[in-house]
């Protein structure tokens, strides 16, 4: 996705779970995403010869792609499992709400 701006598009995530190295513009959300060079690669907004250039170097490297892709797999499953988040999310909120409750009650002493 060589786009200019690009909110978090659950396509690299698809891809990562599905143990493909991907390939993204270098906006600062898809470095949250994509370990250059580790899991796949970042390139300038619209520069067509470095998405040229990176897509060569995958076409031409099948021991590349296959580890970049099995580390986006690895990355994808510790980073983006969707039980694991909303557990984790769960637990904020119950950690402010507990902080909340002790704020209040502080009020009221």
């Amino acid at each position: 996705m060589p786009s200019y701006s690009e909110g978090l598009p659950q396509v690299f995530m698809e891809a990562m779970t599905a143990g493909l190295p991907v390939i993204s513009t270098n906006l600062p959300q898809m470095q949250e995403v994509i370990d250059d060079g580790v899991t796949g690669f970042l390139i300038p907004p619209g520069n067509r010869d470095k998405l040229a250039q990176k897509m060569q170097i995958l076409i031409d490297n099948p021991e590349l792609r296959i580890a970049m892709g099995n580390k986006a797999k690895q990355v994808s499953h510790l980073r983006f499992d969707a039980e694991k988040n909303c557990y984790q999310i769960e637990n904020i909120f119950q950690e402010l709400s507990a902080i909340h409750l002790r704020q209040e009650k502080s009020n009221y002493n």
